[in-house]
């Protein structure tokens, strides 16, 4: 290829960027193409209100707690189809699926106006049938409570989908104490979601991690 088209490949993602978009090549290791292989295989057969940027960003986290002991969790299944991708890629850990399989509940004062009670309704049922593993536990019912009697558990990765600020702030109370130190939260809809960002805004105060968002509408940290 000569240099000019290189040169004119080069401004693309430039372009991108003047309309607020990111476009980013994800091919270039062995790695990084068995996670989007993986992505787009379940893409292709179920429903992810993930995009690809933020599905690659969990699986690069769970990768990178390989090393740090306890299992997985996800607050926010929604059709199950990131619990898929996170069971694939870690099939030796336990992970812990916590929804109330009925939507969203009563949004608060403190949410965007986009969220909807009943919004993202998909049945313990239609989930189940769809992911299948021993390494999956269901609980359904509106969180905390359905955590009830699992306080001796420990975490190394924990996807957190609430959407609301309720739930993220019940989320992040949670499981911080029950994650081991070097493990990892990614949590959804930082950044597009008002009562998201009050939650962590109002938790991490005063806590020794900092917290930081990704490219894509996500934020992360890393338990001290």
């Amino acid at each position: 290829m000569a240099i000019t088209d290189w040169k004119v490949l080069r401004q693309i993602p430039v372009l991108f960027a003047r309309r607020g978009l990111m476009l980013s090549k994800y091919w270039d290791s062995p790695r990084r193409r068995e996670r989007l292989k993986l992505l787009l295989e379940i893409r292709s057969k179920r429903d992810m209100w993930l995009l690809p940027t933020e599905a690659c960003q969990i699986m690069s986290a769970i990768d990178a707690v390989k090393n740090v002991p306890g299992d997985m969790a996800e607050l926010g299944v929604a059709t199950g189809a990131s619990a898929k991708m996170i069971s694939s890629r870690a099939p030796h850990r336990t992970l812990h699926l916590f929804d109330t399989f009925e939507g969203l509940p009563e949004p608060s004062v403190q949410d965007s106006n986009r969220f909807k009670k009943k919004q993202y309704s998909y049945s313990i049922e239609e989930v189940q049938s769809y992911l299948k593993g021993d390494n999956l536990r269901f609980y359904k019912g509106l969180f905390p409570g359905t955590a009830a009697g699992l306080s001796h558990l420990r975490f190394a990765f924990v996807h957190l989908d609430a959407d609301l600020y309720e739930g993220t702030l019940a989320g992040l109370e949670w499981f911080y104490p029950r994650m081991n130190p070097g493990a990892i939260l990614i949590c959804h809809d930082y950044d597009t979601s008002a009562g998201v960002n009050k939650a962590f805004e109002e938790f991490f105060a005063g806590k020794p991690e900092p917290y930081f968002d990704l490219v894509s509408s996500q934020c992360m940290f890393v338990k001290a």
